[in-house]
């Protein structure tokens, strides 16, 4: 089975690393030391939690739209992470994320975000 979840990547403020949530999963929160071990961090926690709903005999969420992804990117306060780093992957049988993209982009665009290339 394969399930695609956006996660929002902010980067830590009191130390180096990434803070990962999965807005898609509540509660689904870790973080890494880099952005590589965030992301493989954030893997492993997303598995961890479908794996535990399912095992408990729940239904898994499915993946949010583009407009959750834009809310999700806001702090408690409502104010816009800065930077906000969202990362999201398809499979060949799914587009959602391919779909939402564009939209992403505007409203991030709208919000002044700008777009740089991950080295």
């Amino acid at each position: 089975m394969k399930l695609v979840y956006p996660a929002v990547f902010t980067p830590c403020i009191e130390k180096e690393g990434y803070t990962v949530e999965v807005p898609d999963l509540p509660g689904c929160v870790t973080e890494g030391k880099d952005l590589v071990d965030a992301i493989e961090m954030g893997v492993d926690a997303a598995s961890g939690w479908v794996l535990g709903e399912l095992e408990e005999g729940n239904n898994i969420p499915a993946s949010t739209l583009a407009q959750n992804i834009c809310k999700e990117i806001k702090d408690k306060y409502g104010n816009y992470k800065t930077p906000a780093i969202i990362l999201m992957h398809d499979c060949m049988t799914k587009t959602t994320t391919v779909e939402a993209l564009s939209e992403i982009i505007k409203f991030l665009k709208n919000e002044s975000y700008t777009f740089k290339t991950l080295k």
